[in-house]
């Protein structure tokens, strides 16, 4: 599930299981992330949360993951692949990516990223109103609008009364 604002974004994955080569695999109940972009101190935050998450390897023992790993931690699954949890990095204008979840296989030279996270600056000022030449047009020709349809109301008027 994703969802996005003016100045937010979330990504959550339920269910999380991926078979990993090696009869290797990484079990979540549930993957999230999501970062905010705080428009008054013009900084981008976020977090990523893994819950009951677990690495499972056939021969090695369960290795549990933390729920709220620090940004950038590094789990290497011997032989298999490099993970990723809370991953981060930002852009070049600001931009902030939070991913719960980065698997890099070794063998394949493969990736997967799960439940990614984006927010970059945000300008939530409203915007201008008219002024000047285009308020003074746009003013006028509401005037126009006014005076021509009164013209017209008269008209029938003194027309029913005639008849």
């Amino acid at each position: 599930t994703d969802a996005a604002g003016p100045a937010s974004a979330s990504s959550k994955v339920p269910g999380l299981v991926v078979t990993l080569p090696g009869q290797a695999a990484v079990r979540a109940r549930l993957a999230s992330s999501s970062c905010r972009f705080d428009t008054r101190t013009r900084q981008a935050s976020g977090t990523a949360r893994i819950d009951q998450g677990r690495i499972t390897q056939a021969g090695h023992r369960t290795i549990a993951l933390p729920a709220m790993a620090p940004p950038n931690t590094r789990i290497v699954v011997p032989g298999v692949a490099v993970i990723m949890l809370n991953h981060r990095f930002t852009g070049g204008r600001g931009t902030l990516t939070v991913q719960a979840l980065r698997i890099r296989l070794l063998s394949h030279h493969q990736k997967l990223v799960l439940a990614t996270s984006v927010c970059a600056a945000a300008n939530l000022a409203p915007s201008p109103g008219l002024g000047g030449p285009a308020l003074r047009l746009t003013l006028g020709g509401l005037g126009l609008l006014l005076l021509g349809g009164l013209a017209f109301l008269l008209s029938r008027r003194r027309r029913a009364g005639e008849g």
